[in-house]
């Protein structure tokens, strides 16, 4: 850090009128990207429309009163412009690009003009008071101007290697921030000038960030109240949250977040800022979209993805304005998220849920601290399974069959417990799409139905218990989480992510089964194995390795390559031209097979490769292995355990 000398610059009065609840106004014209323009710092104004031509109008709104504060009327280029942060000026360049044209927006009317040397192209205004408008453009020296005198107040120069997306003005519009190098590929460092002293106030550098290759700012900006700075950098993978004290230019924190949040945008045209804060400082609003909240240290609410979202901003802390429409149809409005719901999607989310879990049962944090990391390279030299068998069933069960109560819903899946006492649940499903998970249950050995348990949201069964008592569900929204329902009560008893932390489709729990009563062992799609202990959600070991998915793709590839051989050389030797038709084709796809287990629930068999290895369910202990000639596709022990298929 070099010679810090920066004072936290709050706003010195409050930018817009008293609240008066929800807002939604028509935006007048819009032609592009310079449709919506808001203030560089924290403010409850927005300039909405065009200037294309004489005809166009951009109107300015107070967005806490809902009303108009006034107009630009005027050709302007399609390049942004810039508006004050009290709503008063308007700042564009001319068609021509050789100017720039200010405007009182309360009376209507251009006020003043600076004249540029050099055309705009990429350009970047932005006013840091009322009275102060900064020039941005590329590899050039920042020019400051007096408003509304138009004259020129000073010259900073600033490196070459910068993103215009990376300048940020303090609230009380003293100070410019920046994110720069001196060198294409030098350090990049976090960079303060004092447009009041006219000096460099602090220089911080950056950590590495990537070994990859170079990295960007792409997005910059001072917290409300002047305490904290906030950066958005990314190596265009990988992409981290950092946050400076403003005061001693010390680090606050540094998050590195999800690919995927960036990824999951609203679609086409998105204008948004790639991070702005709430004024509470205790949330930021990322590209437009997510609610990172600090505690949480995640995503704690996603707004609804509209393909026709033009641009996101937080106005305070319980309102984002949002500008959506087709063509030129578009309309400004606030969105209300209240503190109670932020604060509940935080708590969700610090028990280990996400915020697709909104509406679901409460989660309990999954804890992998004391799991172990099992090898399946140990094999034993001799034979170690265990026979484990479970008493014969009822010589009266299923002597007569059942009549179902299925009704006018569709019956997809039936589980029998492993017990001696056998209890069927069948899952039903109504012909809606989302429609709640019904699940019957009958004694196989009385013969009566027993009763139903009724899941409140859409969700697959997924396995019973031994003893028939409880069922493991998936819900169909949120396939990361399994959920356990006690069949008699028809209550919820617990919740988890199994694999919170994965990336991507990982999460999704592929497969879950129950040990024991007390034990639940899950695979997800990356071929990882947990057994988990019940209702604690704490893992006992952790097996990694080959996803089984991967092998039985490239098996399937080859069966199929050589299926369609085949089939050409049949239509050759034969003569006939046409192929066979599409309902006569072998179908060579494999569904991964649940988690073969055997009849007592101690020896679970695992595929790698070409071996198959028989591990102790409870400890992961290898107990013997053996070859076969490909991938394990579908797999189950005789109901006496002394057999394995």
């Amino acid at each position: 850090m070099s010679n810090w000398k920066v004072a936290i610059d709050p706003r010195s009065e409050p930018a817009g009128g008293d609240a008066r609840g929800e807002v939604t106004f028509p935006v007048p014209e819009n032609f592009g990207s310079n449709d919506l323009v808001f203030p560089a710092t924290s403010s409850a104004f927005v300039a909405a429309g065009s200037n294309f031509d004489e005809k166009c109008v951009r109107e300015v709104w107070d967005l806490k009163t809902g009303k108009r504060v006034g107009v630009v009327r005027g050709e302007l280029a399609v390049l942004r412009g810039a508006l004050s942060p009290d709503g008063r000026y308007y700042a564009g360049f001319a068609q021509s690009t050789d100017r720039i044209v200010l405007f009182d927006v309360r009376q209507s009317k251009q006020v003043a003009t600076i004249a540029l040397k050099r055309g705009a192209t990429t350009d970047r205004l932005l006013f840091a008071r009322p009275d102060r408008l900064l020039r941005i453009a590329r590899r050039r020296p920042v020019q400051v101007w007096k408003v509304p005198d138009a004259t020129l107040e000073q010259t900073l120069e600033v490196p070459k290697y910068f993103e215009e997306a990376s300048a940020a003005i303090s609230p009380g519009g003293r100070y410019l921030a920046i994110i720069a190098a001196e060198k294409l590929t030098g350090t990049q460092a976090l960079r303060i000038y004092d447009l009041d002293k006219k000096t460099v106030a602090g220089i911080c550098p950056l950590r590495k960030y990537s070994s990859t290759g170079m990295t960007r700012c792409s997005g910059l900006e001072f917290s409300p109240d002047g305490k904290e700075l906030a950066a958005m950098i990314d190596d265009y993978q990988r992409f981290w949250l950092v946050c400076w004290d403003v005061a001693t230019g010390n680090t606050v924190a540094e998050w590195e977040l999800r690919s995927k949040w960036k990824e999951d945008v609203p679609p086409g045209v998105n204008h948004s800022r790639s991070v702005l804060w709430f004024p509470n400082r205790r949330r930021w609003l990322l590209f437009g979209n997510h609610v990172f909240d600090r505690k949480a240290t995640a995503v704690v609410w996603s707004l609804p993805k509209r393909f026709n979202t033009l641009e996101r901003r937080v106005l305070d802390d319980e309102h984002i304005v949002v500008a959506e429409g087709r063509s030129r149809d578009v309309v400004v409005r606030t969105v209300r998220l209240s503190e109670k719901q932020l604060a509940e999607a935080a708590r969700l989310v610090e028990a280990g849920a996400l915020p697709e879990d909104r509406g679901l049962p409460p989660l309990t944090k999954a804890d992998r601290s004391s799991a172990r990391t099992v090898s399946l390279e140990k094999v034993p030299s001799s034979w170690q399974v265990p026979v484990d068998s479970v008493a014969p069933a009822s010589a009266e069960l299923l002597k007569r069959p059942i009549p179902l109560r299925a009704g006018g819903e569709s019956v997809s899946r039936l589980m029998i417990s492993r017990g001696r006492g056998a209890v069927a649940a069948l899952s039903l499903r109504g012909l809606k799409k989302d429609a709640p998970l019904r699940v019957d249950h009958y004694d196989l050995a009385s013969g009566k139905f027993t009763g139903t348990l009724q899941v409140p949201y859409s969700a697959d069964l997924v396995a019973i218990s031994p003893d028939g008592a409880s069922v493991l569900v998936r819900p169909t929204k949120s396939p990361g989480r399994i959920d356990v329902w006690t069949m008699k009560e028809g209550k919820h008893w617990v919740g988890w992510r199994p694999y919170r932390q994965a990336e991507k489709n990982n999460a999704f729990v592929e497969a879950a089964v129950w040990v024991d009563s007390e034990h639940v062992l899950t695979r997800n799609r990356a071929g990882e194995l947990v057994l988990w202990v019940m209702p604690a959600c704490r893992a006992v070991y952790v097996i990694s390795g080959q996803p089984q998915a991967d092998v039985v793709a490239l098996e399937d590839k080859l069966r199929q390559i050589e299926a369609e051989f085949r089939e050409k050389l049949e239509r050759l030797r034969t003569g006939r031209r046409e192929q066979r038709d599409e309902k006569e084709k072998v179908d060579t796809s494999v569904k991964p097979n649940p988690l073969p287990l055997s009849p007592g629930g101690k020896t679970l068999v695992v595929s790698r490769a070409d071996r198959l290895l028989f591990v102790d369910a409870l400890t992961g202990t290898v107990h013997g292995a053996t070859q076969t000639p490909g991938p394990m596709k579908a797999a189950a022990f005789h109901p006496d355990g002394e057999t394995f298929a």
